[in-house]
């Protein structure tokens, strides 16, 4: 008799025990979406399996303030210290509850598509990398093509320097004593040059700069704008009335950050903030909404990971509108505006990539991405490659048969797989997209690429910077300790007269 009865008792507990856990989980969803929410994108569970949670959520806690889960990380260091709020933004209960909700719910690993078939083709493109080694193996951080004088740059971070490039990739001039290079924009007689720091390390220190120059003549080299955060862009843009150009600057910097606009007013230099918040990428002047005036568009990284429309309203005034948003562990990464379909709006190709931060595994959800313009700000996602650590994607007519190809470069990738996509080339056929790629991983771990018709023959060439230093997979190094830092892939559909 006993024994009958105990049999639904024990029933009983495990459906009370089942019916607590599902409470809590729906008490803890409500806090994450309103908590983790509150910075950036609510995040689900199945982002990252339970491993990774398990190494970023003290990292969140330490963002919310949770005291018994700050103890327990012992040494925090300042850049960590900065992020603490003067009090805590949870209770005890309420941080374990959201503990509890995406330990329990994500996976014990994350699901992953299956791979598209690659084809291997090198007929397109031609590599030629006959760079200098440098006293140090090369870290390059910018890479730009001058179509005009039918030059490359290549900046080199660890050996503080640029490499001129001719079209061949044979070196024709080196200009010492230049730090850490993010961007290169070319003037009409000069260069605009962003210096993100002494070094692209994360660093709460406003190391970062804005100079022009000519690099032969110093005595022309003039800082414009110095004590900058972190500076990923600068571009020289005219956003009023007034006849001379504004500076806008993406400081992508630590915990605090900005895009702001540079006006010179005699011996002063002016700066409005358009957005104050970390994680500035890139942005795109443009008219977006064909009104006579030029907009900005900005990719966001860090945290609120977006993209930002700020339309211009006259003055240096400006409206913010987030085009897309996406969860902090996107790795956002690149971004570039163009029309796919041909209907007159502009469409976005974008790259999910960045793997550097708390939860370094390789990603189902990173990869390179279409964003189809349907008018009113709406987009739709259309097309999607699979592609980890993507970092940058182009769209440029490479074939010349009409229509928009992509090249794709990749960071953090997985070199043990059976074809391993640092560089993709993705053919449209009218049909779709066929991904290509060439067998150039001894030449480098691909950083930065930039693209134009470096020998004048019309059609578009590209140049890809290496970055070996940092998290490396360990026998890969010895490949790369001879490697020149720079590969330039030289198109061979020639443009017919």
């Amino acid at each position: 008799m006993t024994y009958k009865i105990l049999i639904p008792l024990a029933f009983l507990i495990v459906a009370l025990n089942a019916c607590n856990k599902e409470q809590d989980n729906t008490a803890g969803l409500a806090l994450a979406e309103k908590h983790c929410g509150s910075c950036h994108l609510y995040p689900k569970p199945e982002l990252l399996d339970k491993n990774n949670w398990e190494k970023v959520l003290p990292k969140m806690a330490l963002l919310m303030g949770v005291t018994h889960e700050i103890k327990k990380q012992g040494k925090i260091d300042a850049n960590e210290l900065d992020n603490l709020p003067d009090k805590p933004l949870v209770t005890e209960k309420e941080w374990d509850q959201i503990k509890d909700y995406y330990l329990s719910k994500s996976p014990y690993r994350l699901s992953f598509p299956l791979s598209a078939n690659v084809q291997s083709d090198s007929k397109l493109f031609v590599g030629k990398s006959h760079m200098p080694l440098s006293k140090k193996m090369p870290n390059i951080t910018c890479v730009k093509i001058d179509t005009a004088k039918q030059i490359a740059y290549a900046c080199d971070e660890v050996n503080q320097e640029i490499w001129v490039l001719d079209k061949e990739s044979n070196a024709i001039n080196h200009y010492p004593q230049h730090v850490a290079i993010s961007d290169i924009q070319i003037l009409k007689d000069k260069l605009l040059l962003t210096y993100i720091g002494n070094a692209i390390d994360p660093t709460l220190k406003k190391h970062g700069y804005v100079k022009t120059t000519d690099l032969v003549d110093t005595d022309k080299n003039e800082i414009l704008v110095s004590n900058l955060a972190r500076p990923t862009q600068t571009l020289s843009v005219n956003l009023d009335d007034s006849p001379d150009d504004e500076l806008v600057i993406n400081e992508f910097g630590l915990n605090k950050g900005a895009v702001s606009v540079f006006k010179k007013k005699g011996t002063n230099t002016e700066k409005p903030i358009i957005a104050d918040s970390p994680g500035a990428i890139k942005t795109i002047a443009v008219d977006f909404d064909k009104d006579g005036k030029t907009d900005l568009i900005t990719l966001f990284g860090q945290g609120d990971e977006r993209i930002v429309w700020f339309k211009n309203n006259g003055n240096l005034q400006f409206t913010p509108t987030t085009l897309l948003r996406f969860p902090p562990v996107n790795g956002s990464s690149s971004f570039e505006l163009t029309d796919f379909n041909n209907d007159g709006l502009l469409d976005i190709l974008y790259t999910a990539g960045d793997n550097s931060d708390y939860s370094q595994e390789l990603k189902p959800y990173h990869g390179v991405y279409i964003y189809i313009n349907q008018g009113k700000t709406t987009f739709k996602e259309t097309y999607f490659f699979q592609m980890n650590g993507a970092y940058k994607a182009v769209a440029r007519d490479f074939d010349l048969d009409g229509d928009l190809d992509i090249a794709a470069v990749a960071f953090f990738v997985d070199y043990f797989e059976k074809t391993p996509k640092d560089f993709i080339y993705l053919e449209n056929t009218g049909k779709g997209f066929t991904p290509k790629t060439l067998n150039i991983r001894k030449y480098g771990r691909w950083l930065v690429m930039d693209t134009g018709d470096i020998d004048g023959d019309g059609d578009e060439d590209i140049i890809l910077g290496s970055h070996p230093i940092g998290a490396t997979p360990g026998t890969l190094l010895k490949e790369w300790i001879n490697a020149k830092g720079v590969l330039l892939l030289v198109n061979q559909k020639i443009k017919k007269k």
